[in-house]
Order: structure tokens, then sequence, then C-alpha cells
């Protein structure tokens, strides 16, 4: 039996979901909404890198994995709550595989929208 893949995780994600509705006029308007909250490892390595003045940070791209149970969708915005990326968001861009069924491997985007800020019950 292979070991599980929670013995690597040191972040929480808040994954929220887009629902698209269009107004009166046909405008397309985007809300988000909580879905759960997820341990995962961010695999850092595989992100470029950029100067930013006062050192560098992960910039474009970022991958990271959960347990194989998790509901994450391409498009999703995942907000990393907890961790040393702690503050960042990233939209899902590709659908998530789950190699054999062991665990979620999830490719992402930088995302800079904006949120809801109150809690949903």
């Amino acid at each position: 039996m292979r070991p599980s893949v929670a013995g690597m995780f040191d972040s929480k994600i808040q994954i929220w979901r887009p629902f698209v509705s269009k107004d009166a006029v046909g405008v397309e308007e985007r809300t988000y909404v909580q879905m759960e909250i997820v341990d995962c490892a961010i695999n850092r390595s595989s992100a470029p890198e950029t100067d930013v003045g006062a050192g560098y940070t992960p910039v474009g791209t970022i991958r990271w994995y959960g347990l194989a149970s998790i509901d994450v969708l391409v498009r999703d915005v995942c907000e990393v709550i907890a961790g040393p990326d702690a503050g960042r968001t990233w939209e899902v861009n590709e659908p998530p595989v789950r190699p054999r069924g062991h665990h979620t491997e999830v490719d992402c985007i930088e995302w800079s929208g904006q949120l809801p800020v109150e809690p949903q019950s």
C-alpha cells in the first residue's frame, strides 16, 4: 500500500467556485461561493520566479497536491489561507488529475480578481 500524501501538507486552501449569470441586458456577472477548505502541499519548486525589488517571488503558474477526494474544478479560485504562501490566490486552469486515485494534482495560474469579503453561511 502506498503512503498517503497527507504527511506532506503544509498549507490550507479555501476553494471558491464561480457562478456566472447575465443581467437584464446580457452583461455577464460573476460571483464566487465558498466551497471547502482543504489541506495541501504547494509545489514551489515548479513556480517561475521574478524580481520584485526586495527579492524574488513565484509568479505565473503553480501546482498543488491534495487528497483524491477534493472537489475542485477548472476556473475555481484557490485562496491560500494558511502556510508559507498565505494571502496568494490562484485560478485552476487545467482539469485536476488524480493519478491512480492516490491524490489530486491541481495546476493553477495567478489570479488577481476580487473575492467576497463577508463570510457566507
